[in-house]
């Protein structure tokens, strides 16, 4: 081969693109700021709402008569629910529109968190938490996997710590609002009131936002889309050594 032919030719990366030495990198693709401020401000209620029951035990004992071994079993029924309501919603998510499931997640958190702040015993407080913890087990997962769907791969790391800060500030939030709110005329009842009142509005926010942008709209990622049985998912997923890794490590 001639040296002009050489010359000629363009250079190659490694996915087989043309390219250039001086070529610019791409700008990153705009990050929808609306739909960011919405899934944060889920995440920080939602990790608020979490934490609340374990700053009120004191309050709960002094209000109802709970017994030390009643609140554990509360927080055991939270979790036990909670666990069991993970592999319900991501089945869901890949046949309901995340956008739609996540709006429907919150309104059934906001109706349930009234729930428990209405509770007037330890039988009726154990099922409005079991009811609650089915919704707040959708609402991170979902929010994660909606983002990681609508942002491009260069701007998810960026993403995905926003919303583990907002996760961690709703945390601190929750804790320091349950243990003040303990001490008012209404005690232990009014953060569950609260977060009731602050979910519906979010419902509007995801309704208004999220419907307008439709997560996973890349070719690529459509291309070979099916909709799988539980089975089926998890004869793909098990084949996955990091997912496994990951299971057990949760374990």
């Amino acid at each position: 081969m001639s040296r002009s032919t050489e010359e000629q030719r363009p250079l190659v990366d490694g996915d087989g693109d043309a390219c250039s030495s001086d070529a610019t990198p791409e700008p990153p693709a705009a990050v929808p700021k609306t739909v960011t401020l919405v899934l944060a401000a889920c995440c920080a209620v939602d990790s608020a709402d979490g934490v609340l029951l374990s700053t009120l035990f004191r309050a709960l004992e002094r209000d109802l008569g709970i017994t030390p071994g009643q609140l554990g079993l509360l927080s055991l029924v939270k979790s036990l629910s909670m666990a069991l309501s993970y592999p319900a919603w991501g089945y869901a998510a890949d046949v309901v529109p995340k956008s739609k499931l996540l709006t429907w997640a919150v309104l059934s958190w906001a109706a349930t968190s009234w729930l428990v702040g209405l509770a007037s015993s330890f039988t009726t407080l154990a099922l409005a938490c079991a009811l609650l913890s089915v919704g707040l087990a959708a609402i991170s997962p979902l929010s994660v996997a909606f983002m990681a769907e609508l942002v491009p791969a260069r701007s998810r790391g960026l993403m995905f710590g926003l919303l583990s800060l907002a996760t961690s500030t709703g945390s601190v939030i929750g804790t320091n609002f349950g243990m003040w709110a303990s001490t008012t005329f209404l005690g232990w009842r009014l953060p569950y009131f609260c977060v009731g009142l602050v979910a519906l509005p979010l419902a509007l926010g995801l309704r208004l936002t999220l419907g307008r942008h439709k997560a996973g709209a890349a070719p690529t990622a459509q291309a070979d889309q099916r909709k799988l049985s539980m089975r089926q998912t998890w004869a793909v997923v098990r084949r996955i050594r990091t997912v496994l890794l990951i299971t057990f490590q949760g374990l």
